[in-house]
């Protein structure tokens, strides 16, 4: 299985078991976190993308280990990032169930022969692992490498942040177990903590190893669609952000259940930057709508700096870090056919080559996860006659799903 499979497998999963037993816990990272069977190193997924830390527990002398193609760093004094608490012995150990499983000599057996143990609050734990080195926004997998081969009755529980998996046992099949933790961060670092939940008292709670990674999975996403209606701007259901009626006529029109407010200025959160001119006007395609529709399709923003051709700028706040939203802006060029647009997001994400479509108006969808609390949107014009001006009537920004949760997965 490759390593966007993989990748995918987990998340399929744990939407299947969300949807099968609504099994939901409060998250500040919109975490998911899983419990699978360590069988062999190809069980660590290898994102491909930046590796932020990694550590093989064990004697800071041992030799680094390689497993899957990414290098663990033997000690836990030589894990980039990493803290470690409430530890009160880290070394070397033949594990039986290690050894009765991950071939001799080879890095997964060396992997998982290391450990980091707790011996504190009458060896219960917790074992607090603490690794900084994240980028606000961005998503990661943290994968934790956990071989209880002592008894069959005891019982585990890892928190990341707040997401809780339960009830984690040894199987007795001589297999280590993988913890997957994928995640948005929404702070520099992440907090991982194991702690004992019942058992043998003698059982201690340790880690072997981990590794945490970026994740270069797609989180946004242009489309560029006719407006025929007002069922193509989609009311996702969720919070609001804001919405504009770009005019001078306040009448806020309601468009698919969302109001928007009209005139710039009315909109809390809402700055243009770069623009001449917001009015009404009534020619051109806004006479293809009826209703509330040609009413927000009459209004516009727009800039007539750089020679006519842009950009105009939306920056809007209230965003929160981590969460999916939806903006849609409403365009409509009545001037030329042979004039080009470009809109960007956040500096780096640009459609270009949007021009009239089919006499009506252009929905400009972008979907992404915030990385920090404000959107910004520019227009230019890219090509055409310089009296083509850029401007938008209107747009709407919201959430694209509900309130960020973890999951608590269990794998057989």
């Amino acid at each position: 299985m490759n390593t966007r499979n993989q990748i995918t497998s987990l998340l399929k999963i744990a939407v299947g078991v969300i949807a099968a037993a609504g099994l939901t816990a409060v998250s500040a990272y919109a975490g998911t976190i899983t419990k699978s069977p360590l069988a062999d190193e190809t069980d660590i997924v290898n994102t491909g993308s930046a590796l932020v830390s990694a550590c093989d527990f064990g004697l800071a002398t041992d030799p680094d280990m390689d497993i899957n193609g990414i290098v663990h760093p033997t000690g836990s004094a030589n894990g980039a990032g990493l803290t470690v608490s409430n530890v009160t012995g880290e070394g070397d150990w033949n594990i039986t169930s290690a050894s009765a499983h991950y071939p001799a000599g080879s890095d997964m057996l060396e992997l998982m022969e290391g450990f980091a143990m707790s011996d504190s609050n009458e060896k219960v734990g917790p074992i607090v692992l603490n690794i900084s080195g994240l980028t606000i926004g961005k998503q990661y997998l943290f994968q934790g490498y956990w071989d209880n081969g002592q008894s069959l009755n005891s019982t585990f529980s890892v928190t990341c942040e707040g997401d809780t998996l339960e009830n984690i046992k040894y199987a007795g099949d001589n297999l280590g177990t993988l913890i997957s933790y994928t995640f948005i961060a929404t702070k520099a670092s992440l907090d991982v903590s194991m702690i004992r939940t019942g058992g043998e008292v003698w059982n201690k709670p340790w880690w072997q190893g981990y590794c945490l990674q970026e994740v270069s999975l797609s989180t946004s996403e242009i489309t560029i669609s006719p407006l025929t209606d007002e069922t193509d701007i989609v009311n996702t259901g969720f919070a609001l952000v804001s919405a504009c009626d770009f005019s001078a006529d306040l009448t806020d029109p309601e468009i698919n259940g969302i109001v928007h407010t009209s005139g710039s200025a009315n909109v809390a959160g809402l700055t243009v930057g770069n623009w001449t001119a917001e009015g009404d006007w009534f020619g051109g395609y806004s006479t293809y709508y009826t209703g509330d529709l040609a009413e927000l399709m009459h209004g516009f923003a727009m800039s007539d700096f750089n020679d006519k051709v842009g950009p105009i700028e939306l920056n809007i706040s209230g965003l929160t870090i981590g969460k999916k939203y939806l903006f849609q802006g409403y365009w409509d060029s009545t001037n030329n056919a042979d004039s080009r647009f470009s809109v960007t997001f956040e500096g780096t994400d640009t459609q270009g080559g949007i021009t009239r479509i089919d006499d009506q108006g252009a929905l400009i969808s972008y979907t992404f996860i915030a990385g920090d609390t404000s959107l910004d949107a520019d227009m230019i014009k890219a090509s055409g006659a310089t009296w083509d001006k850029p401007w938008w009537q209107g747009y709407c920004l919201q959430e694209a799903e509900a309130s960020s949760r973890g999951t608590m997965i269990f794998i057989k």
